[in-house]
């Protein structure tokens, strides 16, 4: 198992006091999007209720970022209808995947799930139609007992910073590089 940061510890120390709190479920969604920010600082987060046997969202319990519209429009034209590629559709990622992946519009930068099998241009030119988060958006599956009971996505809106793998060997918490092409590129 991969050591946390400092930073990360903080932040699951404040998750883990949070939920002795647990009294109502879209407080302690909004307290873990705060805690989970102060780790992984993200731009657009949002936290949904997770119906186990379908893996679909039941629920939105806690948003935090400055696009709500975007979201709800995300929800009724993507989510519900359109449905995502492959390892982006929640309900896939949730089933096969193990839960956890990071997406962006440079294939290099996927992780835990493949890319379509497109040329990276295309995905690029992909990505940017449907007005994907330019810094790449991260997914994540939070199970109780086995069971699915909410799926956490935060988005990094400017390409500038998009998000990065922290290095499990490294005590400083220091941002290493994404594999493959260099950031420039």
């Amino acid at each position: 198992m991969p050591r946390l940061t400092e930073r990360g510890r903080r932040a699951l120390e404040q998750i883990r006091l949070i939920a002795d709190d647990a009294s109502d479920a879209g407080l302690l969604a909004r307290r873990a999007l705060d805690a989970i920010d102060s780790a992984v600082p993200f731009d657009d987060g949002s936290i949904f209720g997770v119906d186990h046997g379908s893996r679909v969202f039941n629920r939105l319990l806690a948003y935090r970022g400055g696009e709500p519209e975007a979201l709800r429009d995300w929800i009724r034209d993507v989510y519900l209808v359109a449905r995502e590629p492959g390892a982006m559709h929640y309900p896939t990622l949730l089933g096969s995947a193990g839960g956890v992946a990071a997406y962006h519009e440079d294939s290099d930068r996927w992780l835990r799930a493949p890319p379509p099998p497109v040329p990276s241009r295309a995905l690029r030119e992909a990505w940017r139609q449907w007005e994907s988060p330019a810094g790449g958006v991260v997914r994540y599956g939070l199970a109780h007992r086995r069971r699915w009971i909410a799926a956490l996505q935060l988005s990094r809106l400017e390409p500038a910073v998009a998000f990065a793998r922290v290095s499990s060997s490294s005590s400083t918490g220091r941002r290493q590089p994404w594999p493959g092409r260099s950031r420039s590129a």
